[in-house]
């Protein structure tokens, strides 16, 4: 009988839970773990990979490839890194960085089919956030941090608009 109440409680909890709007823990969780996975399905052994670079060859693009499938892009801008994206073995979903000119990553996110999904991230200069914030279909939704630089300080911007999990694409294991 005891066994019977506490999975009652429990049931009842999470049934309570699905009606309650989606928390920043739920979206961290999914851009991690389809971070996690991209990268995991990026990271085979590349057969070929292909260089094309501009007419001065100040900008060179690397792209790896295994069995024809693109794996990882790479740019680089005076031979230093300005960007790189990760690619599923579907091909729709990405994870794109972004550097500055210094090293650090000044943007991290998803793109799932060419549009930004999930948490997205961008950085200033000294490591701190510029903008932080979930994306629908390429557009902000819901509360955002956003650096102000009249007061220099973070302000929160409400989007409007809901991110459900539910909604989000998912991308399977391989």
């Amino acid at each position: 009988m005891k066994g019977f109440i506490t999975l009652y409680a429990f049931s009842v909890a999470v049934m309570m839970g699905c009606n309650q709007p989606q928390t920043k823990a739920a979206h961290e969780l999914w851009f991690r773990q389809t971070k996690e996975r991209i990268i995991s399905q990026a990271s085979a052994e590349p057969d070929s990979v292909h260089f094309s670079y501009n007419r001065d060859s100040s900008t060179k693009i690397q792209q790896s490839f295994a069995n024809h499938q693109l794996l990882i892009t790479r740019a680089y801008d005076n031979n230093v890194l300005h960007y790189e994206f990760y690619h599923s073995k579907d091909g729709a979903f990405e994870l794109r960085r972004e550097f500055t000119f210094k090293g650090p990553a000044s943007f991290e996110g998803i793109y799932y089919r060419g549009e930004g999904y999930g948490l997205s991230t961008w950085l200033r200069t000294e490591n701190q956030v510029e903008a932080q914030g979930v994306r629908v279909n390429g557009k902000k939704v819901g509360k955002w941090k956003e650096w102000n630089a009249a007061t220099g300080k973070l302000t929160e911007a409400d989007y409007g608009g809901e991110a459900t999990i539910e909604s989000f694409p998912i991308l399977k294991k391989m």
